[in-house]
Order: C-alpha cells, then sequence, then structure tokens
C-alpha cells in the first residue's frame, strides 16, 4: 500500500473474499458501503476484497498490502486552533500544506467461506492451515517483531456465514454443476476454529454464523405456514425459508444480511475500540460552522 507524503485521511481496509468484494454494491447496501458512510469524513474505507479467494492466496496478497515500519513517515500533526488563525485562508493553508500520512486505524480479515468448501473443491483449505494463515496475516502486522508492525493498528476477524444448502445447490445447478460444494456444518467449523483463533491471538471475532443463525431460527420459530403473507416458494420444508431473509443465493448477503454484517461490525468496534467509534473521532479538516463562528467572533 503506498505511502502518501502529504495531507491525507487515516483509513480502515476491509479485506476478504467475495463477501467483502461484494460490499460495496449499492444495490444490496454492502455492508462495506455502509461502513464508509457511516465515517464519512472520519476514515477513508478502503477495500481490499477478492471474490474467490481462501487463505492460502490471500495471505500472499495480505503481505504486499503495508510498508515495512522502516518506511513510516513522520507522526501526524494535531489539529490546529482556529483561534490562532485570523482567516479561512490561512486555517486550510496550514492544514492542507501539513505532512500528515495516513494511518490504516482497523483491519477486518474476513475468510472462511471458499477455504470450508468441501476438500475435492479446489477452493478447500484444510482447516489446520485456514487457521495458521490467519494467525500469519495478523502477526504480520501486530507482532512486534514483524518488519510490518504497525502498533497503532486494531484488527477485527469475521466468520463465514452460514450455507443454506438448497439455495446454493439449486444456484449451481443453474450454472450446470451436479453437485455442491458447501455446507453448513462446514461452514460452522471454520466459523468456530477462527473463534479459536481470536481467543488466542486476543482479538476480537464476529461470529457471522452463529448471529445469521439466531436470526434464523427466530424467524422459523415464529413462521405462521397459515399467513398468507408468507412467502410459500421459500417456506420451512424448502430449506430456505429464514436464509433467504439475509442470503440471496445461499451464500452471499443480501440487504438484510449486509445490514446485519454492518451492525455486528459496528457494536464490535463500540465494545473493543470505542476510540473508533464515529463519534469519537475528529471530522476531517473544521467544518464550515467552526469556521464561520471563528471568522466572525
Amino acid at each position: 500500500m503506498p505511502r502518501f507524503n502529504g495531507f491525507s485521511n487515516d483509513l480502515i481496509l476491509t479485506f476478504g473474499d467475495s463477501i467483502t468484494e461484494f460490499g460495496s454494491l449499492v444495490d444490496n447496501s454492502g455492508w462495506v458501503l455502509q461502513l464508509s458512510s457511516y465515517y464519512n469524513r472520519k476514515f477513508d474505507v478502503l477495500n481490499r476484497g477478492f471474490a474467490g479467494y481462501n487463505t492460502k492466496i490471500a495471505k500472499k496478497v495480505f503481505f504486499n498490502l503495508f510498508p515495512k515500519n522502516s518506511d513510516s513517515l513522520p507522526d501526524k500533526k494535531t489539529n490546529i486552533e482556529l483561534d490562532s488563525y485570523d482567516s479561512l485562508y490561512k486555517i486550510f493553508d496550514q492544514q492542507l500544506q501539513t505532512k500528515s500520512p495516513a494511518v490504516i486505524k482497523l483491519v477486518t480479515i474476513f475468510f472462511g467461506a471458499n477455504d470450508a468448501t468441501t476438500t475435492d473443491f479446489p477452493q478447500h483449505v484444510p482447516l489446520d492451515e485456514y487457521k495458521q494463515n490467519i494467525i500469519d496475516m495478523v502477526n504480520h502486522i501486530k507482532d512486534p517483531a514483524s518488519e510490518y508492525y504497525m502498533p497503532e493498528t486494531k484488527v477485527i476477524l469475521i466468520t463465514p456465514p452460514p450455507i443454506c444448502e438448497a439455495m446454493w445447490g439449486a444456484k449451481l445447478l443453474e450454472l450446470g454443476y451436479p453437485t455442491t460444494n458447501r455446507t453448513n456444518e462446514r461452514a460452522k467449523m471454520y466459523a468456530d476454529a477462527l473463534i479459536e483463533v481470536g481467543e488466542t491471538l486476543n482479538v476480537p471475532v464476529i461470529n457471522l454464523w452463529k448471529e445469521f443463525m439466531q436470526k434464523i431460527e427466530e424467524l422459523r420459530s415464529n413462521h405462521d405456514p397459515n399467513n398468507p403473507t408468507e412467502n410459500f416458494e421459500n417456506n420451512i420444508e424448502s430449506g430456505k425459508f429464514g436464509f433467504d431473509r439475509f442470503l440471496y443465493d445461499g451464500l452471499h448477503p443480501n440487504s438484510g444480511g449486509n445490514d446485519l454484517i454492518f451492525n455486528s461490525l459496528k457494536k464490535t468496534i463500540a465494545e473493543n475500540y470505542p476510540d473508533l467509534v464515529a463519534d469519537n473521532t475528529p471530522t476531517l479538516l473544521p467544518l464550515w460552522n467552526e469556521i464561520n463562528i471563528k471568522l466572525h467572533s
């Protein structure tokens, strides 16, 4: 990731597979898009999602995303008090010309959906290797012995969501594949493994598999087959009901799923890194009303 030696904003980096890449899509109210809106004029959200990637491939990419700590630029200067200036032009001349290299404040690592494919599928990564790949990525930037150590950077791990086998199987048949390559049981195995990694590294983990399934089970327990407003095409017997509220093809989140991911991430940030909550973060450059008040006071 290139360093910009000039006025710039701090960053949040979202790193993952298609669920992250597609998180910037407008049509499904992508969770990365929502994150960017949440941090508007606070942090720049940089999406580095790569559809189809597993942790074996992604680790090679991750290792090349960050500068060595020896390449670090001088610390960002503190905010400037507006009282020390007598004109709008001086304020912006001072702030915009200040050397303020961007700092990556948060990295989300969101893999497992592809690693958890069946063993005969080329995306598959064995469970122990998956865990080690995640450990290697986290240590790459959080181990003080690493050349890429970034003490200011926080990390959040995100588990794969559940798989609706009925929906995903239908999607594969539509694409010409005779059998499915994912199961919900395997998705849970990799989610549980990531929880273990988070506990080992003392890094917060969002258990999306559990959060999705809790919502799905709640919908199923409240399902009324005699309610004409229910979607009978995706009823409980089909295996799709509940899942279809959060996934559009059995694997990738729809707008409901993206809302759940974003809200879970926002909650996890508040619980673990309260200094990164948007309301606790300074706005990039002074707000116009602040400038106006200072200039006319």
